[in-house]
């Protein structure tokens, strides 16, 4: 392709693009959702991400919010949030 007089190279590419995720369609699961939990005890739970359309993510770098309280005390409590890249945290 020429512009004016300079030769510009246009090359193929493929690349995958993904609707934006909703939480309202997303679920979260695992033992750390249960209302019951060992007291000093470290659990997980899994965010998996999905679609305005149901459809899972396959990529990370999703926008969550997430609080965890301690029942008895009402206080924050603190965690850390892992991205796997590939729609679940």
């Amino acid at each position: 392709m020429m512009v004016g007089d300079d030769l510009i190279s246009v090359t193929k590419t493929t690349f995958s693009f993904y609707v934006d995720t909703l939480c309202e369609k997303s679920c979260a699961y695992g033992p750390g959702i249960h209302h019951v939990q060992n007291a000093n005890e470290e659990t997980v739970f899994i965010v998996h991400s999905r679609d305005e359309e149901g459809n899972s993510r396959q990529s990370g770098r999703d926008e969550w919010k997430v609080s965890i309280y301690d029942t008895a005390s009402q206080q924050e409590v603190p965690f850390n949030l892992q991205d796997h890249d590939d729609g679940t945290y």
